[in-house]
């Protein structure tokens, strides 16, 4: 199986769900949940990104049970949370829900989300005030490092700027902005999970069995832990992501 994993935005397979709610019967996946599979799944490190379709549904979560990141790609999602603010989410635009996070939860019949939740069976406390938000994706970032000098084999270095947006209360989910200048990287396997949604640019990412793909704006990436992978980019990219350290 290819082990770096495209999100296509018409599958239709189906899959067993763990519900991201908090198991209340009133809450069960059939209410909101139409249709839903994983690309990545491993209970033990309590990681889950996938695909779901969701049906008309509008309920109070009294706390949200997983740390999650999601990209609207289809239809919207209206949260009013419990300062009453609230907020919209269209087709392109995504969503961090806290775990622990109040608010009241709206979905028109057909929307379709990517998604990436952190749900540990044994996890700290959530951040009791974390109040969920959009993504903005021009946000001002930082200067960091960028990939190891071994790595890359490109004349050049990037230059390499992020912003962390959000970070779970254990620190091992966090959501940010990532952009970096061309560079090509050889193959290398990290110790996370990742979803990645480039927002600029394009990469073109290859396996260890010399398989290429080729990712740009509207695409979502999954990474999974462990997985051999190299990094070629011609132009300036930027991507938010999600990264779960186990």
């Amino acid at each position: 199986m290819y082990p770096i994993i495209t999100y296509h935005r018409d599958e239709q397979r189906r899959d067993i769900f763990r519900s991201w709610l908090d198991g209340r019967p009133q809450l069960d996946e059939d209410l909101l949940i139409e249709r839903a599979f994983y690309y990545s799944k491993n209970e033990q490190h309590g990681v889950y990104s996938g695909f779901a379709n969701l049906r008309d549904f509008s309920q109070q979560i009294d706390a949200f049970d997983a740390d999650l990141w999601l990209i609207v790609i289809g239809g919207r999602l209206t949260l009013r949370l419990s300062n009453g603010d609230e907020i919209t989410a269209n087709a392109e635009d995504s969503l961090v829900i806290p775990r622990g996070a109040q608010f009241a939860l709206r979905s028109e019949a057909g929307t379709r989300v990517w998604f990436s939740a952190y749900q540990p069976e044994a996890i700290a406390d959530g951040h009791s005030d974390a109040q969920p938000f959009k993504v903005d994706a021009d946000v001002e970032l930082g200067l960091i490092d960028g990939p190891a000098a071994d790595l890359i084999s490109s004349a050049e270095r990037p230059t390499v700027h992020r912003r962390v947006l959000y970070l779970s209360a254990d620190g091992k989910f966090s959501v940010g902005i990532w952009q970096a200048t061309p560079y090509t990287r050889r193959q290398a396997a990290f110790g996370d999970y990742e979803l990645m949604y480039p927002v600029q640019g394009e990469i073109e990412l290859s396996n260890a069995l010399g398989e290429s793909f080729v990712y740009g704006p509207g695409q979502g990436v999954a990474v999974n832990r462990g997985v051999s992978n190299a990094w070629h980019s011609t132009g300036l990219v930027k991507k938010i992501y999600s990264k779960i350290s186990v």
